[in-house]
């Protein structure tokens, strides 16, 4: 078995994560927080008249909030109770890249909400004694911004998954683990360096996986605010200048709804009141802004700019 951390929970696996960071569990300690177990999953799940069918890979069903069933790659997953992860590999190769990003992203994302914590689809990043977590759907230019940010001297918390926890009504962003994707189409635009990063493919998309830890900020954040990445078309006026607006009121609350993670998932679990106090109270305490930037001729380092200056105060 492997410990490891993973967004403040306590993880013993039997299957190797190596972008997650490791943690030697105390002696007194009987039972992480998280088991993720191999083994073979109960395939009455694919037979429910409420499978939810996202493409030829990816089914999904929840048979109430603390039971949760995938499958994904031809790999089925039973995660249940806000502790558990079962991964059944029908005879293939556990050491596989597409199942470890599924774990460490989906899974814990589900494990997250069970648990009563709030994923946000973003990168999370540390802005002195604060965090902010940068949003918006794929395609938005979050990794690009992150790059920048990075360039900057900035550290990231999280990227793709930010988990949220509120505590005494104040909302604080959990590190993940030091690893971040970018695009390659992004990579070759702004000039990261790949020359360390892993390629991959995700949701059909040609990325890589970037792990420098020393770009990472493994320390828990109290969250101040949330900027939402809008691509838009102006026809004309292609290359206009990125606008940054701050959210108020019942919007920043629909800003917050929309940009949770695997947002479908959440739309399944539904919305209990103790999850509404949650989410209530993060755009109560926190600031959130929408920036609308051109869909054509980006410009990343000026979109950095203006989050620093009118966002991360």
């Amino acid at each position: 078995m492997f410990n490891y951390k993973l967004y403040g929970m306590t993880v013993m696996s039997s299957l190797e994560l190596p972008d997650a960071e490791y943690a030697q569990l105390h002696a007194e300690v009987e039972n992480a927080d998280v088991t993720i177990m191999l083994c073979p999953v109960s395939q009455g799940f694919l037979e429910d008249e409420k499978l939810i069918r996202l493409n030829d890979e990816w089914y999904y069903l929840v048979s109430n909030p603390q039971l949760f069933y995938m499958r994904c790659y031809g790999f089925d997953f039973e995660i249940s109770n806000g502790c558990l992860v079962s991964v059944d590999t029908h005879g293939q190769e556990a050491v596989n890249l597409k199942l470890i990003t599924y774990v460490l992203g989906s899974a814990f994302g589900v494990i997250g909400m069970q648990r009563g914590l709030i994923p946000i689809h973003g990168t999370a990043v540390a802005t002195g004694n604060n965090a902010s977590i940068i949003t918006g759907f794929a395609g938005s230019g979050k990794s690009a911004v992150l790059g920048s940010l990075i360039a900057s001297g900035y550290k990231y918390l999280a990227d793709d998954v930010s988990m949220v926890v509120v505590d005494e009504g104040i909302p604080y962003v959990l590190p993940s683990y030091p690893q971040r994707k970018i695009a390659a189409s992004t990579a070759e635009e702004t000039g990261e360096n790949v020359t360390d990063a892993m390629p991959i493919i995700e949701s059909g998309r040609e990325k890589y996986a970037i792990r420098r830890t020393s770009e990472w900020l493994d320390k828990k954040l109290p969250l101040s605010s949330i900027v939402e990445l809008i691509p838009v078309t102006r026809e004309n006026e292609p290359d206009f200048t990125p606008e940054v607006q701050e959210v108020l009121g019942h919007a920043s609350l629909g800003l917050v709804l929309r940009n949770q993670y695997r947002f479908n998932f959440t739309a399944s679990i539904g919305t209990p009141p103790e999850r509404m106090k949650r989410l209530l109270e993060i755009t109560s305490y926190v600031k959130t802004f929408k920036l609308i930037r051109p869909v054509s001729g980006f410009p990343v380092n000026e979109t950095a700019r203006m989050i620093v200056e009118r966002c991360f105060k």
